[in-house]
């Protein structure tokens, strides 16, 4: 039990990050950038929804950007523990621009993970992966937890060796490899 909510700890601190390289910058001080910065929070306030909300609504938003907010808000509310919502701003975001699938179904693949729908959560960071995301290191995480989760011990280790492969910056998959031992079988 308590692997499992270490796990989830690392996973919605792991989020934010998901979609950090996808998103542009936007004008200083507008609904859209001070939605895209509390995304960028780990610990996200009810004010950065607000102003997510803000931009969602702002008329001179392109159908672009308004999808980038809605993928913004949806880390938000994941990272403040609203998965299901979260979920649903990413199917407004993959309504929106289609373009933009890829990022939301690795943050996707986390709020399932939250919702311990973990077989959902693999299906959405390979697609994710598959689909040529910005974030392949974090979809790999998420699926590497979401594997670790479901038992198949295996194939979570290959995947969080491919996040650290993607990523060798990156410590989360490292310290989740560093916790496995292998045994050669020969």
């Amino acid at each position: 039990m308590l692997l499992r909510l270490s796990l989830l700890a690392a996973l919605v601190t792991a989020s934010a990050p998901a979609s950090a390289q996808v998103y542009t910058a936007y004008m200083q001080g507008s609904p859209a950038r001070n939605c895209y910065e509390g995304a960028m929070q780990v610990t996200a306030a009810r004010e950065a929804l607000r102003e997510c909300d803000r931009a969602i609504v702002q008329a001179d938003l392109s159908t672009h950007e308004r999808a980038k907010s809605h993928i913004n808000r949806g880390i938000i509310l994941i990272n403040i523990g609203h998965a299901e919502s979260a979920l649903i701003d990413f199917g407004r975001a993959d309504s929106l621009d289609p373009d933009l699938m890829a990022e939301s179904a690795t943050n996707r693949a986390a709020a399932l993970i939250l919702l311990e729908r973990y077989s959902e959560a693999v299906e959405a960071a390979d697609y994710a992966v598959e689909a040529g995301t910005r974030s392949e290191a974090n979809a790999l995480y998420n699926r590497a937890v979401a594997f670790e989760l479901l038992g198949d011990i295996r194939s979570a280790y290959l995947s969080y060796r491919e996040a650290a492969a993607v990523a060798p910056e990156w410590s989360r998959p490292r310290d989740a490899l560093a916790r496995f031992q292998v045994h050669s079988l020969s």
